[in-house]
This record gives structure tokens, sequence and C-alpha cells, in this order.
């Protein structure tokens, strides 16, 4: 007997095929992405963990005790992946300070803090689930499919 959120992915397969194979992936994994469009990409998804921060306070104070635990573990770790994101910036030369978000990374960041301000909690941990689960299935694919070592390497390796 499947799961719950299982029989919600096994309906949900075709959409996340496309988003699985999305064009950035399968040129990242290439090797092919034009520099520009994976920095824009760096910038905008620093600028999406860096305020996915806030989302994620919320939730943990929303959360029952038992998940405040890996709640706050979380936290440390979008801390961390800014850190990263700030490593890699200075290696590859990519301004982070003074970037603007795009319309959809502004918008996906208002659906975030709305559903975690307005929804009930299971909702909002919905949210984070199918955030984190778009992120693992996306970067494995990313790495089983690619056929040499990435300039972009560390991003995939912190999300399979």
């Amino acid at each position: 007997m499947s799961t719950f959120h299982e029989e919600l992915l096994r309906h949900a397969e075709p959409v996340w095929k496309v988003v699985r194979e999305h064009q950035f992936l399968a040129e990242t994994a290439a090797g092919t992405i034009p520099r520009e469009i994976f920095v824009r990409w760096m910038q905008q998804d620093y600028l999406f963990v860096r305020e996915a921060i806030p989302f994620l306070a919320v939730l943990l104070a929303r959360a029952p005790a038992a998940l405040r635990r890996p709640l706050g573990e979380a936290l440390a770790a979008l801390s961390r992946e800014l850190e990263l994101f700030e490593r890699l910036a200075r290696e590859h030369q990519v301004a982070l300070e003074g970037v603007s978000m795009l319309p959809t990374c502004h918008a996906y960041v208002q659906f975030l803090l709305a559903t975690a301000y307005g929804r009930s909690f299971p909702e909002a941990f919905t949210v984070l689930y199918a955030a984190e689960k778009a992120y693992l299935d996306a970067w494995t694919w990313v790495k089983e499919k690619q056929q040499a070592t990435s300039p972009w390497q560390a991003f995939i390796e912190q999300w399979t």
C-alpha cells in the first residue's frame, strides 16, 4: 500500500518529469549551459535561499515539538547554502549583492511567505517538502546524466 505522498507523486509524475528534465537542468548535465544562464540562476537562487530563511523560521515557530529540531537543522543548512553560493560567486566572479529578484522568484517567495503565515502548518510543511523534493530529484537527475565534472559541481553535490 502506498503512502499518501507516494500516491500524490505518482499522479504528478508527468509534471514532475517535465520539472526534472527542464532545459536548464539538461544543459547543466551536458555541460553546455551558457555561463550567463547559469549565473542568472545562481543569483536568483541565492536570493530565493536567502528569503527562504524567514519562511522556514515561521514554520519552525508553528511546528509541533517533534519537528522543531529538524526544522532548526534545516535553517542552519540554509545558512550553509548561502555560504556555498557566496564562495562560488567569489570563485566565478559572480555578483550576488545588488541583484534584483526577477518576477518569478519574487512571486514564489511571496507564495512561500503567504503560505507560512496564512495557511495551516500541514499545508506550509507540504510546500517545504515539495520544494526540497524538487531540488533533490532535479539535481540527482543532473548528476546521473552528467558526463564530465561541471564548473558548478559543488551545486550538484549540494543537492544530491
